[in-house]
């Protein structure tokens, strides 16, 4: 039997290792889409709000300048409205505030006494004079332009109306107490008792409804005047601006 010879083996060759693949390095959480498109989302939101924020202030600093400034209007017409009103009264008689004016209370002490069959202690000239008075101070007042000086000042629609009937009521409270004053011009050059008493009660009743008017447009008035910060009181017409 043949031997073999002896040869040098092969080494083994041993397997290699598997190649580990690349790891990838995850991303940072503030480098992440999602991440992203959320953050990019609250951030515009906030945006949105503080620029809503900022316009509503803005909005509101400008409305309260504007309500400042229309206060301040009203209040310069109110005053030169009052000056006017208290200006045309003064010639005729004298403010009792908050009462009301009292317009020539001569005219009422002498009807009353006439009525009452009494000599009148008001002479002829003087009521001459007063009639005169009543009759100025009513036309002047009327003529005022009341609805140029308010006139786009900041008043509301219940102001202006307000303003506009005290206006009326105060004139008419002055064309009242002139009638009564004629008839009693009247009155005085008569000799017939019955007929003074007459003339004399329908200057009492006129006299009655002058001061009723003139409570009435003097109070309207003031009313205007407390709203407005002019004067202290209580508001009984609801003339809020």
């Amino acid at each position: 039997m043949a031997i073999k010879g002896k040869g040098k083996t092969k080494a083994r060759q041993v397997a290699r290792a598997p190649r580990r693949a690349p790891v990838e390095v995850p991303k940072p959480l503030f480098r992440r889409t999602w991440v992203q498109v959320i953050a990019a989302a609250l951030l515009g939101a906030l945006a949105v709000m503080l620029l809503v924020w900022i316009t509503n202030s803005l909005r509101a600093s400008g409305q309260e300048s504007d309500e400042a400034a229309a206060r301040e209007r009203r209040q310069d017409a109110l005053a030169t409205v009052r000056s006017e009103f208290e200006s045309q009264v003064a010639t005729v008689g004298q403010i009792q505030d908050p009462l009301g004016p009292v317009l020539a209370p001569q005219i009422r002490e002498a009807a009353d006494a006439l009525a009452k069959g009494k000599d009148s202690p008001v002479i002829t000239e003087e009521l001459v004079q007063l009639a005169g008075d009543l009759e100025t101070a009513a036309t002047t007042l009327e003529d005022y332009d009341l609805t140029g000086t308010i006139r786009d000042q900041g008043f509301n629609l219940a102001q202006t109306e307000a303003l506009i009937a005290s206006r009326a009521q105060l004139v008419a409270a002055l064309r009242e107490l002139e009638q009564a004053a004629g008839i009693l011009l009247v009155a005085v050059d008569t000799d017939d008792p019955a007929h003074v008493e007459e003339l004399a009660t329908t200057a009492v009743a006129l006299a009655d409804s002058a001061d009723l008017l003139a409570a009435n447009g003097w109070r309207t008035f003031r009313n205007a005047l407390q709203q407005a910060g002019l004067v202290q009181g209580r508001d009984e017409l609801g003339l809020a601006p």
